[in-house]
């Protein structure tokens, strides 16, 4: 009776090994020990630290110091770069706990704080590209920049994007659903390895925050190229009409104005609208207010130059311009109406936005893809902190990107790296203010 005692004891042991088994009980299989990869790993941390830092602060500063950026829609930019300047003060620590032989050497407090902030500011740099993504296409779909960027709505938005993470965290680890700390596997501040679960916190993290972000940036983007191709063939077949119809919805916008007649006397074509607008402002603005801050009122036709102190005359010698030959004879003139003229600006300018912040997702997803995949799949420990470090770089790209394709940043950058503050474009308060003192 006492060997079958013994012999029930043993199965009760290795049943309840069994049932608690998670994927930590593979943790043994590898552990990030070179010591000369983590040098490597660490060195290359470092830098993308001191970089990503310098970047977004450097784009931080732009925004403060010229108003042409600080506009509704680089609240977002704003956001991301400050969740990105989070990473880059938080990945030093990671850089301590890889070169440390003995563990980490500071509070595990400190380790789990930093922990936290890393996972906090990830998760709010992919809610934000989210919501970027959403509201680009609600302005390209609906054409409601006034709805889609209101006050309300865009601080509603940014404050979301950073309690939606933080509050899974917390659930999370009050849920007994793994534990922030150290790593023992990968030398860092990421999760608590000793805990029995500690492999589910990123799992649980990705399928949140990162796969639903993902499921709406490649359905909003996916709806805008398909929109854009849509309308972009409407408008092809409008061009391709008779000129019958197109001279018809023209004529309210021509005024003909004959001069006496007299051998070879010109004819004079006057437009009742300015003949440009006001340069276009950045490729990431708020259109609405640069639009509004253009002069596209109609010109009153008592202020038309009189016909016989013509503008911009045609004579025999001027080659013939909008429809009007070198004799004087006018042909139907097609124009756009001044509404016509918006529209098209405002597409025009929307695209490009969407363009731009499109570099700025793809760029996301070329950095995060690799290391989703080496937590889903089996027996790539190895590789994941080469991957991680891939993942922390995007916090250097982006301001690269905004540098290269937007034009104010391209314009203002430079003069604060110059430090020629005097030229920076639309000075805010503070800057002129600065500038006077000196």
């Amino acid at each position: 009776m006492y060997a079958m005692a013994s012999v029930t004891s043993t199965s009760r042991v290795v049943t309840a090994m069994l049932l608690n088994a998670t994927p930590s009980s593979g943790e043994e299989d590898y552990v990030f020990i070179d010591y000369n990869q983590r040098i490597a790993v660490s060195a290359l941390t470092l830098l993308i630290s001191v970089f990503g830092l310098v970047g977004n602060l450097l784009v931080l500063f732009a925004v403060s110091l010229s108003r042409k950026l600080q506009t509704k829609v680089n609240v977002f930019v704003v956001n991301l770069c400050i969740a990105d300047c989070i990473i880059c003060c938080v990945l030093p620590f990671n850089v301590v706990a890889m070169l440390s032989k003995e563990g980490w050497p500071l509070s595990p407090n400190m380790c789990a704080a930093a922990a936290g902030f890393l996972w906090i500011a990830l998760g709010v740099g992919t809610v934000t590209l989210a919501l970027i993504a959403f509201n680009r296409y609600y302005v390209i779909k609906k054409y409601n920049f006034d709805k889609a960027y209101s006050s309300k709505r865009i601080t509603c938005m940014v404050v979301f994007s950073w309690l939606y993470p933080a509050v899974l965290i917390l659930i999370a680890t009050n849920a007994g659903l793994g534990r922030l700390g150290y790593s023992i596997k990968y030398k860092a501040c990421l999760q608590d390895s000793t805990h029995p679960l500690s492999e589910y916190l990123s799992l649980y993290a990705g399928i949140t925050v990162f796969l639903p972000s993902l499921v709406i940036i490649i359905f909003c983007y996916v709806m805008i190229f398909v929109h854009v191709r849509k309308h972009h063939r409407h408008l092809i077949r409008i061009f391709i009409i008779g000129d019958g119809n197109r001279n018809e919805s023209f004529q309210d916008t021509v005024t003909v104005v004959e001069a006496p007649v007299t051998p070879r006397t010109p004819t004079q074509v006057h437009f009742r609208y300015p003949p440009e607008s006001q340069k276009a402002a950045d490729d990431i603005s708020d259109v609405k207010e640069n639009l509004s801050s253009s002069d596209h009122s109609p010109v009153p036709c008592d202020d038309l130059p009189s016909p016989t102190t013509p503008a911009n005359p045609i004579t025999p010698s001027t080659p013939a311009k909008n429809g009007t030959d070198v004799d004087g004879e006018v042909r139907p003139h097609r124009t756009k109406s001044v509404s016509e003229e918006l529209s098209h600006t405002v597409s025009r300018r929307q695209a490009d936005i969407t363009r731009n912040v499109f570099y700025v997702v793809c760029a996301f997803l070329i950095c995060l893809t690799p290391y989703g995949i080496a937590i889903l799949l089996p027996n790539s420990e190895p590789g994941v902190p080469w991957v991680m470090l891939l993942l922390q770089f995007n916090t250097c790209v982006n301001p690269v990107i905004y540098a290269l394709k937007h034009p104010t940043f391209r314009e203002v950058i430079p003069r604060i790296l110059r430090c020629d503050f005097s030229n920076i474009p639309a000075k805010s308060a503070w800057l002129k203010k600065l500038l006077r003192n000196n």
